[in-house]
């Protein structure tokens, strides 16, 4: 692969890719915080989505939950639960990149549409398991509302990020 100059780094589409995945898993590793935790992980979804296909995103879509079992203290000693949700968080994250690559709307639109369809499916879920007496409240604003903040910010993020003149140069001939 020719690499893409970017100031003094030199930037391919394969390293790119790498990083993205590293960072995906290691993010719940560094922060215990759910909120930068999720900002950065739902960042990360976006700029997938841009620059991804479809087989390439699957990583990203899943290491950040595996990282956070493995890191076990976003939840603390309730983090066991978060078994229940891993098909959920990796449903809602195909779909929230799902609908930002197909929405036509303005890049601000797709932000807000693909975070609220993320939202809409942890949520329909949390309440379920709640109601079900299968998982703690505590899960109730975790996968609630709090999903709905972070991927809205991060979407924020990217956008912010895809808009600067460096991540346009990476390449993404594949």
């Amino acid at each position: 692969m020719k690499p893409t100059e970017v100031g003094v780094y030199s930037i391919t589409f394969f390293s790119y890719t790498i990083i993205l995945y590293a960072l995906s898993f290691s993010i719940p590793l560094l922060f215990s915080s759910q909120i930068i935790t999720g900002i950065l992980v739902n960042c990360f979804l976006f700029l997938s989505a841009e620059k991804l296909s479809l087989k390439q995103i699957l990583p990203v879509l899943i290491l950040p939950s595996l990282g956070a079992l493995a890191h076990n203290t976003l939840f603390g000693p309730q983090t066991i639960f978060l078994y229940y949700f891993l098909p959920v968080i990796w449903i809602s994250n195909f779909m929230l990149v799902t609908f930002f690559s197909k929405i036509q709307t303005g890049g601000i639109g797709k932000i807000i549409l693909s975070a609220t369809v993320k939202y809409l499916i942890l949520n329909f879920f949390v309440q379920l398991y709640f109601r079900s007496n299968i998982v703690p409240s505590l899960f109730v604003s975790s996968m609630g509302y709090t999903q709905l903040i972070t991927a809205l910010v991060g979407g924020i993020l990217a956008y912010g990020i895809t808009i600067t003149p460096i991540y346009e140069r990476i390449n993404h001939s594949h």
